[in-house]
């Protein structure tokens, strides 16, 4: 099969799409696009709605899943050169939020257009290269284990979990999402960004505590902050409104103020120093 065309990896959500802001969103494991169509008039006047299509997945279900977060986001690079946007802000949910953070590294690094002005991570724990010979992940557990697992997180319908037909088409593509999450290491000494991020986390997550979530502020030059939602690790299905309106403050704070071209990666490491938690 042929590659997905550009304007097939990021798909439109807003009904209005040509704003000069432009708000990418990507999935968690298994998930795609349609995770974000309630989201349609979320953001109308600040900015226009986007989303990735990944492999694996709706209409790109007859391509292989990308075995690395690094594949998935350089993927991501011809779509989001389409977009009829001046800025770009880059929202991730759990493994998307690794996607999120590796595609506004590489667009920093290759003085891409439009700009990534900002990242918010969302329910994702910083990849830390600590050992983790006592948590060896879930991607290849054997599925009963890996349902269970997944209802413990809220992170699929129990009717979807139930359905045996369902399972075999998606579980391929949930398995490789989170093997590359479990994988994925951010590379000692790489260049800081120079945007603000904001790190959202739901009170109730056992799986993204506040330490994890706030160590996301290493790997920036600019403003930090860190947010919470009443929930666990789903709220972005459970409570999208409570998320929207945190995304809209983001907006609202930080999308006026770049003006200062954000296409370089400050000199410092991620090692060097930390921004402020609001």
């Amino acid at each position: 099969m042929n590659p997905a065309k550009p304007e097939d990896r990021v798909v439109p959500i807003s009904i209005k799409r040509n704003h000069p802001t432009a708000l990418l969103c990507i999935p968690h494991a298994g998930a795609g696009a349609a995770v974000f169509y309630s989201w349609s008039y979320a953001l109308q006047g600040m900015a226009s709605v986007w989303a990735a299509c990944l492999p694996g997945r709706e209409n790109r279900s007859f391509e292989e899943p990308l075995p690395t977060i690094e594949a998935i986001a350089d993927s991501l690079l011809c779509g989001v050169a389409s977009l009829p946007a001046r800025q770009l802000i880059i929202f991730g949910h759990c493994s998307g939020a690794l996607v999120a953070y590796e595609l506004a590294y590489r667009l920093a690094l290759n003085k891409s257009s439009p700009p990534c002005t900002g990242l918010i991570i969302s329910a994702q724990p910083f990849p830390d290269d600590s050992p983790r010979d006592d948590d060896p992940g879930i991607a290849d557990l054997p599925l009963p284990q890996l349902l269970d697992r997944l209802r413990e997180i809220d992170g699929m319908p129990e009717a979807a979990l139930a359905n045996q037909e369902l399972m075999e088409a998606v579980v391929p593509t949930i398995r490789a999402d989170l093997r590359a999450a479990e994988q994925y290491r951010i590379p000692h000494g790489r260049p800081l960004l120079n945007l603000p991020i904001m790190a959202v986390g739901g009170t109730e997550d056992q799986h993204a505590e506040v330490a994890q979530l706030a160590s996301w502020k290493t790997v920036t030059a600019g403003e930090f902050r860190l947010e919470f939602l009443n929930g666990g690790h789903f709220y972005l299905q459970m409570q999208p409104k409570h998320l929207q309106e945190v995304i809209q403050e983001f907006l609202k704070d930080y999308v006026k103020m770049a003006v200062i071209d954000p296409r370089t990666v400050s000199c410092p490491s991620r090692q060097s120093g930390f921004s402020s938690v609001k």
